[in-house]
């Protein structure tokens, strides 16, 4: 016999039944021998009583498969029992269950398997994998259940008769059959219990076995995907071990999870356990019994506020008001209690999900402290202790980032790895950590921006921006931080709040700005609002996926249709990043709230503001207005993805071209500058090629009512890189940056461009997110340090330096006006002026050296006869002509 045989054991022996009377440690046990049907053939029935049952009280009830194994150990085939009685009675009167009745209704073991194998999962399998000789029976147990045993009871027993009272449980086969009852009968079962299910679902020796089972099981999971009731509105508990016969559930418990998490379920109302050195017998069972017990009977008393959001706040807001999102089982069946005299309760709003409850406080005339917040039910009281904090400073204080600053946009996950030991913290979804893998996690965190701080600062960075630092529990892809699971909470793997905070601390101590990355339109799917929905209309096309349309024009075009519209603004960015619905007043207030504690809490200097125009025009002119009646001098830059100056600027707050509103928003991206970055400085100029295109585009700034706010880039995380290759000479590269860092508005570097990291998004986005050589213990050299780059890197970092140095404090390139001269000759030169003092920038677009007449600047020369050269410190003469080498560019000052 083999041994996967002998461990099926248990399920195929033959149950050995007596009439004889059995007995129990603790209440009273009823059997009902041969309970009569007209359904299914007459088996036992068991019924356990606590000991202080009375007709006067009403209780839970508990129906369990394998009857004839749960009470008394001498009458079961193998003598081993569930000790139902014991485990039940003892968490009766520790008060952690509600009072219950269980009822024990036997197998008949020669016809165990067809009763116990879920029915219409036949319908899902090819006819060919159907035994002919099958005779299966589970529509009719379940039948019998519903029809005959539960009237009964409910008939000679004080029953709670509710479907929040009713729950089924069962192991092995009888964690099938449980999970079956609840799909066929959501009405009449509350929760189902199902301990070591046997999820291959086979019972079979043959070589063939595995893939019998999946395919078996693989039909079972289609037939729950049809079946299961709505995620979250029962109570389904699961779990297996790891020995015995345990041990060849693995992959399918893994698959039947990975199932039920994309239906939407999760803690608190499903869970999956795994029970290290559990094996597949009675005994294994009864030493972990009191977790589906509690699991499904809880004792009221055992429901608690689990989160409240957010978790705190400050005194001396402008805005007086706090919207507080109570998290917790059961919550909104609760009545919340202020007594703090300075604290008013304005009102309460229990979500469509008993899970939720959204509370408005006024906290105009509260003092710094801790006050308590009790909800009550009946004689059952929940306390909360809140605190409000004292605020560090004014509102005005805080100064944001302008067009004085340099902008460091940098992917944390790909910087560097300060900190090993988060690198593989266990999350609720799995995740890989490989560094050959471009779309794995790689193990950057804050940690190694802080260990690296030196190098930006040296450089000549003013400003950070990372991407998103909030929890992304998204499994594989999370590395991008784009899909946040938690608006309260850096992920762990990259740090903690308090390592996030005194990153932003360090930055300010040497002058540095934080920039904080938000995503309003969208949160991951694995958020708890969308696994748990507060509120069917929380989300936009909440049961179904509908792709945006992506199109940013819909919103100033005259002919833009009301379905293009509709499907850009409520349509989903991707599959996993299910679409806010800002027009609900809760979503609006939670998500300004949420911004407001991030710069209170970590001393922000500024929002860069994700997929901008996505989200609800009327709520994000809102949070504009509030961030900057609160903070004034706050600055906020929207991603408007737009390869068009006149649609982005159609975003920028004051632009004449939106008729219908002001945005409010202070600063958009120049994403166009970035579009044609790379041929106007790589190809050679001509009337419409090369350096023309940049002029041209330059004269479109004109748009925007505030041109020193507006973020300029060639690229970024989501953009091919300026650099497609590495390049033969710097000539081009140089010209690039000069004008990037010399133009009006705000540069915005990525992480790399200093040291010519090259890369496009045609293969995957990962090759323009590399990680950043030398920020991991194991690299053999390193980009932070001049041993690890090649002469031209150096080349190119020591240009980048000492551009940004001398551009530190430089008010003529901050504040000053730009004067341009259309190509001529093929070559580009503009003026910056400020307060009497300029600058003037030379560029030759073809790779052909030239001599510049400069009789045609006289108006910008003014005369002057000589002038620093910036790049080499050298006196230039002015005379008749200017030497510029192919693809030279000059910086001079007048």
């Amino acid at each position: 016999m083999t041994r996967f045989l002998l461990i099926l054991l248990p399920l195929l022996l033959v149950f050995q039944q007596s009439d004889a009377q059995q007995t129990v440690s603790s209440g009273k046990l009823v059997e009902y021998p041969n309970f009569q049907s007209s359904i299914v053939a007459p088996r036992d029935v068991f019924v356990w009583l606590p000991s202080d049952y009375s007709a006067k009280k009403k209780y839970d009830v508990l129906y369990m498969h394998d009857g004839q194994m749960l009470f008394d150990a001498n009458y079961t085939w193998n003598k081993q029992e569930w000790g139902i009685d014991e485990v039940v009675g003892k968490l009766l009167d520790e008060k952690r269950i509600n009072s219950c009745i269980i009822v024990g209704v036997a197998n008949i073991p020669a016809t165990r398997y067809e009763d116990y194998f879920p029915q219409k999962t036949l319908k899902y399998l090819p006819a060919e994998n159907i035994p002919e000789d099958a005779h299966f029976n589970a529509d009719n147990y379940l039948r019998f259940l519903v029809e005959e045993v539960k009237p009964f009871m409910d008939k000679e027993y004080s029953t709670n008769k509710g479907v929040e009272h009713t729950f089924v449980m069962g192991s092995s086969m009888g964690g099938l059959i449980s999970l079956y009852a609840i799909c066929e009968y959501p009405n009449v079962f509350g929760g189902a219990a199902c301990l070591s299910t046997h999820v291959p679902m086979v019972l079979s020796n043959d070589k063939a076995i595995k893939e019998k089972a999946d395919k078996w099981s693989a039909a079972f999971r289609d037939y729950l995907s049809e079946h299961l009731p709505q995620s979250n509105s029962r109570r389904i508990y699961m779990d297996r071990g790891d020995a015995t016969l345990d041990a060849f559930y693995p992959p399918y418990q893994d698959e039947l999870d990975k199932l039920m998490r994309r239906k939407g379920w999760s803690e608190p109302m499903w869970v999956s356990k795994v029970f290290q050195g559990a094996g597949h017998l009675e005994e294994d069972w009864r030493k972990r019994l009191d977790n589906p017990l509690q699991f499904l009977m809880g004792n009221e008393k055992m429901e608690k506020v689990e989160r409240v959001e957010p978790a705190f706040w400050w005194c001396g807001m402008k805005n007086t008001q706090l919207q507080l999102m109570v998290y917790g089982t059961n919550i909104a069946t609760y009545k919340p209690v202020i007594n703090q005299t300075n604290v008013v309760l304005k009102s309460v709003h229990p979500m469509e999900s008993p899970n939720y409850l959204i509370l408005y406080l006024d906290i105009k005339n509260a003092q710094p402290g801790k006050f308590s917040i009790d909800f009550v039910k009946g004689k059952n009281k929940l306390k909360y202790i809140y605190e409000l904090k004292e605020r560090q400073g004014k509102g005005e204080d805080k100064i944001g980032f302008d067009s004085s600053d340099v902008v460091y946009l940098l992917m944390p996950d790909r910087f560097a790895n300060g900190d090993e030991s988060n690198d593989r913290i266990k999350m609720k979804y799995p995740y890989t950590v490989n560094r050959e893998d471009i779309n794995a996690r790689h193990g950057g965190d804050l940690a190694g921006i802080m260990q690296h701080l030196d190098y930006l600062d040296s450089l000549g960075v003013t400003a950070i921006w990372t991407t998103p630092v909030l929890e992304n529990d998204m499994g594989e892809g999370s590395y991008h931080g784009y899909a946040s699971t938690d608006y309260y909470k850096i992920d762990p793997r990259l740090g903690t709040n308090e390592d996030y905070a005194h990153l932003a601390e360090t930055m300010h101590q040497r002058g540095m700005k934080l920039i904080m990355d938000m995503v309003f339109n969208h949160c991951g799917s694995n958020h708890q609002w969308m696994i748990d929905k507060p509120m069917r209309d929380w989300f936009n096309n909440p049961f179904k996926y509908v792709q945006t349309n992506h199109n940013k024009t819909i919103f100033f075009d005259p002919y833009a249709s009301d379905i293009d519209k509709l499907e850009m603004t409520d349509g989903w960015f991707v599959p996993t990043m299910p679409d806010l619905n800002q027009r609900n007043r809760y979503v609006a207030d939670y998500l300004i709230q949420n911004s407001i504690w991030w710069i209170e809490y970590a001393n922000l200097n500024g929002i860069r503001q994700d997929t901008y125009p996505y989200s609800d025009s009327e709520m994000m002119e809102r949070w504009c207005k509030e961030i900057f009646e609160e903070y004034p001098n706050l600055n906020i830059v929207g991603e408007v993805m737009i390869t068009n100056s006149t649609g982005t600027a159609y975003w920028q707050q004051k632009n004449a071209f939106n008729k219908q509103a002001n945005t409010k928003l202070k600063s958009v991206m120049d994403f166009h500058l970035q579009s044609i970055a790379s041929k106007a400085f790589h190809d050679e100029t001509s009337w419409n090629t090369g350096l023309q295109l940049v002029f041209e585009h330059l004269a479109y700034d004109f748009c925007y009512p505030d041109i020193n706010n507006v973020m300029r880039l060639f690229e970024n995380h989501d953009t091919d890189r300026f650099l497609f290759e590495v390049p033969t000479n710097l000539n081009a590269y140089k010209q690039g940056i000069v004008l990037l860092l010399t133009i009006p508005g705000i540069p915005q570097l990525y992480y790399g461009q200093e040291l010519l990291m090259t890369g496009n998004t045609k293969i995957d986005f990962g090759y323009i997110r590399p990680d950043m050589t030398g920020g991991w213990k194991e690299d053999i050299s390193s980009l932070f340090e001049v041993s690890g780059r090649t002469a031209m890197q150096q080349e190119s970092f020591d240009f980048m330096k000492k551009l940004l140095q001398w551009r530190k404090g430089n008010e003529i390139i901050s504040k000053g006006k730009m004067k341009h001269f259309m190509p001529r000759n093929n070559v580009y030169v503009y003026e910056r002026s400020y307060n009497g003092k300029s600058i003037l920038v030379l560029m030759n677009g073809i790779s052909e050296a030239i001599n510049v007449e400069l009789e045609h600047y006289k108006e910008v020369l003014d005369g002057k006869k000589k002038a620093k050269d910036v790049l080499t410190d050298r006196v230039v003469q002015l005379v008749d002509k200017l030497f510029l080498e192919p693809k030279g560019v000059l910086v001079l000052e007048l």
